[in-house]
């Protein structure tokens, strides 16, 4: 959450695309493989809305006009993988 510039309310950052993604394994010597992964996603920001003051940006120009981050991070704590392709089409 970022504060809105007008109210000083908490507003929302959103954005549709990842731009990168980091995975962070944790391993245990005993174990085989990591045992616990969360993926890092940063994120471009396309919009920022403020339910206080009802400031809306939805133009790139604008949220970095006013000093708002260009990207956030959103966490995933059980990323998926899918399953492997294996060819056998």
């Amino acid at each position: 959450m970022k504060r809105a510039p007008h109210c000083g309310a908490a507003g929302t950052l959103e954005g549709q695309d990842s731009s990168d993604t980091t995975l962070d394994d944790e391993y245990d010597d005993e174990e085989e493989g990591p045992v616990d992964v969360q993926a890092i996603i940063t994120v471009p920001v396309e919009y920022f809305s403020c339910s206080n003051c009802h400031l809306v940006l939805d133009r790139y120009e604008l949220i970095t006009h006013l000093g708002l981050p260009e990207t956030f991070e959103v966490i995933d704590e059980d990323p998926d993988f899918g399953e492997p392709e294996y060819g056998n089409d």
